[in-house]
């Protein structure tokens, strides 16, 4: 009775380590067959999910790898297959690093195309990516196989001028930019910087010329769990180049002045022929990153309202924005960028005007200024001038007289074009204008 207890007791221990191990093994078996549907050119493949991802063996009866733990692991393939069991099938690459230390099938819904680059980052040729600092999350709703647009580019576009900066940059350079973003550096304009300790990518991006789609490289960061244009690539090149972290070779605090481009016109490339309109109300600019840009090395890197920009060096001006400025016998407002009214600020500059050392004040907006004069103890708008900007980057200079009172200006008459600039020097000569003397505009005024 004992020895026949005992048989039990180890009969059913081997069927329960039995039940144990079909309950452990993978939904394979001996009829595991695999059939290629699929063969295409050698492709390098990534994961596009942080989860784990397994690399099975042949027969789908063990997990040989998990790609989780090779993040920077490049994984190549020339097939696709299916994989069919008594119970299961479904489609898989079949991969084999480098080294060949990682081969098997992974199930396709798994991986992306894509490659590692090593000292740079994530390369995703089909989701339109030159290079990221995170890899590809398919939980990414902004991340796509449809190439974006590029909200951060103004004004109309000169197809012949714009080539250079639609060229791919090289991998070289893709490696400078990203290394150069992924540190921390209060030196880079905020919109670039701002969260790119999230992620910061190179990508291609539409961008529309005369109504034809282009590929231009884009900056891209992840500040808002979604991936944002920020600037375009070319600026933020070389801002990567220069010494120091990029330290500014010129600092202004927008509390104490206001530092703006007169003329308004600021540039998303280098040469400013490639983008021939205004682009209203920039400002304020905070840093200046260097000088000697541009095809007439006239042009300054400017941080422009958290924005990297190309301005035109002679067109910078800084007026105070606590006091008013007296500028060559004339007294200068400028409008302030801070979270204030601007016309109680503008009321606030006036009143301190000692209208004893000038009768006359400007008004400055970076488009043009309003003239003032003290008559009868009280400011008379004059009149104002602006800058009209065409499509063909020629500008016109215009002045539309004003009669009436501060609060209750008149304009008398239609607005004049009273000269029109054009040529590379259009942007220089606008200055020109903001120098004349009071009176140096009677002549145009009845």
């Amino acid at each position: 009775m004992h020895k026949k207890f005992t048989l039990a007791i180890l009969a059913a221990g081997l069927l329960t380590g039995s039940i144990v191990s079909i309950q452990s093994a993978p939904t394979a078996s001996a009829k595991t067959k695999i059939t290629t549907n699929k063969t295409f050119k050698k492709t390098s493949f990534l994961t596009n999910t942080p989860k784990s991802v397994y690399v099975w063996n042949g027969s789908y009866t063990k997990k040989l790898a998990n790609l989780k733990n090779y993040p920077h692991t490049n994984l190549y393939s020339t097939k696709r297959v299916t994989i069919r069991t008594s119970s299961y099938y479904g489609s898989y690459y079949y991969v084999k690093s480098a080294n060949h230390k990682i081969k098997g099938y992974v199930w396709h819904g798994s991986l992306v195309p894509g490659s590692y680059i090593k000292g740079g980052g994530y390369r995703y040729p089909t989701k339109h990516v030159l290079m990221s600092s995170t890899p590809y999350n398919k939980k990414d709703w902004s991340t796509s196989s449809d190439i974006g647009q590029t909200g951060r580019i103004f004004g109309v576009m000169n197809a012949t001028s714009m080539k250079p900066y639609l060229k791919v940059p090289t991998t070289s350079q893709q490696k400078q930019v990203i290394n150069f973003l992924k540190k921390k550096n209060q030196n880079v304009p905020k919109m670039i910087e701002n969260r790119v300790s999230r992620g910061v990518r190179i990508s291609m991006m539409k961008l529309y010329i005369s109504g034809q789609a282009v590929e231009l490289p884009m900056i891209e960061t992840y500040p808002y769990h979604y991936w944002m244009d920020v600037n375009s690539f070319y600026p933020v090149l070389q801002l990567s180049k220069l010494p120091n972290r990029a330290k500014p070779i010129k600092t202004y605090s927008d509390a104490k002045t206001v530092t703006t481009v007169f003329g308004s016109r600021t540039y998303d490339f280098e040469d400013p022929t490639a983008q021939s309109t205004s682009n209203m109300e920039e400002g304020p600019i905070t840093k200046v990153y260097g000088n000697g840009y541009g095809p007439n090395h006239d042009l300054s890197l400017v941080d422009c309202r958290d924005r990297l920009r190309y301005v035109t060096t002679k067109n910078i001006i800084s007026i105070s924005n606590n006091q008013p400025t007296l500028r060559d016998g004339i007294w200068y407002v400028a409008p302030s960028y801070q979270f204030v009214s601007i016309g109680g600020h503008e009321q606030k500059l006036r009143n301190l005007i000692d209208t004893s050392k000038s009768t006359d004040y400007r008004y400055v907006t970076p488009n043009g200024f309003t003239q003032y004069k003290y008559e009868n103890n009280s400011w008379n708008p004059k009149f104002g001038l602006s800058f009209d900007f065409q499509k063909n980057g020629d500008v016109k200079v215009t002045i539309h007289q004003l009669s009436g009172t501060l609060n209750h200006p008149k304009t008398v008459g239609d607005p004049q074009t009273i000269a029109t600039l054009t040529g590379a020097n259009a942007d220089a000569e606008m200055m020109t204008y903001l120098n004349h003397s009071a009176g140096w505009y009677d002549q145009y005024l009845q």
